[in-house]
């Protein structure tokens, strides 16, 4: 018998030194710093946890359509590179 492991249930405490790039419905994406939330008063347990909770900035709808854990320590440059692919509305 395989067990299928839950899509999003790593525990953020094994990942301090990665961002979770998130993405709506409507196209927008972006990235929250694992750092950032580990540092909260009641921070999150999993990646799920942060999926389900996040709202969009420009639709308001809560919940991501999808999401990327991507390793980047502070100041790296694949955040900067990742950066560079957010849609922007001129």
């Amino acid at each position: 018998m395989v067990t299928q492991l839950k899509r999003g249930g790593t525990r953020l405490t094994t990942i301090p030194q990665h961002v979770i790039w998130m993405e709506c419905g409507c196209g927008r994406n972006a990235p929250v710093r694992v750092s950032h939330l580990l540092a909260c008063d009641n921070p999150p347990e999993t990646v799920t946890d942060v999926v389900e909770r996040v709202r969009c900035s420009g639709c308001g709808v809560r919940g991501a359509k999808d999401f990327r854990i991507v390793y980047n320590p502070e100041g790296g440059a694949a955040f900067n590179a990742m950066r560079g692919s957010e849609q922007r509305q001129d």
